[in-house]
């Protein structure tokens, strides 16, 4: 004979005080594992942002026109202007004059840019600069208005 047993309903003898408590404990672990993990996101993220910042700070990349030509020629820097008018024929940039001024050399390049040159520097290095200088930014489009070789580092003008 087989018996029958009822199924009784499980009945929760908890009362709603300690049921409340359970809960509140429950969501404050929630409550302190998400606060956890926000934090450290916020911290990693910090981190990241720090150490991408320095590795942009130390990538300077700096165009530097000045090239240096090695060659047999000594410090001597002649007065006339038809050495300048042979190198520039030698770099192929075309101009239209090349005048002595005061502090060294004015050149007017055919496309309207003006250059100064130093005598007091070597006119070979200054003349190749000028040539990579104008390659370089003829490459990004740009047009340059002014070439001033006269400070340490050339200052370009558009």
């Amino acid at each position: 004979m087989l018996r029958k047993f009822k199924k009784t309903p499980v009945r929760n003898f908890q009362s709603e005080e300690v049921k409340k408590a359970v809960f509140k404990r429950k969501s404050g672990l929630v409550f302190k594992k998400i606060l956890t993990f926000c934090t450290i996101f916020f911290i990693c993220f910090i981190f990241l942002g720090i150490i991408f910042t320095i590795s942009l700070l130390h990538k300077k990349t700096i165009l530097n026109p000045i090239v240096k030509v090695y060659s047999n020629v000594t410090n001597s820097f002649s007065d006339n202007t038809s050495s300048i008018e042979n190198q520039l024929s030698k770099n192929n940039l075309p101009y239209k004059s090349v005048n002595k001024s005061s502090f060294g050399y004015t050149v007017v390049l055919k496309e309207g840019t003006i250059v100064y040159i130093d005598s007091s520097k070597d006119i070979n290095s200054e003349i190749s600069s000028l040539q990579l200088i104008q390659t370089h930014f003829t490459i990004e489009g740009k047009n340059i208005k002014l070439v001033d070789f006269r400070f340490d580092q050339p200052v370009v003008s558009f």
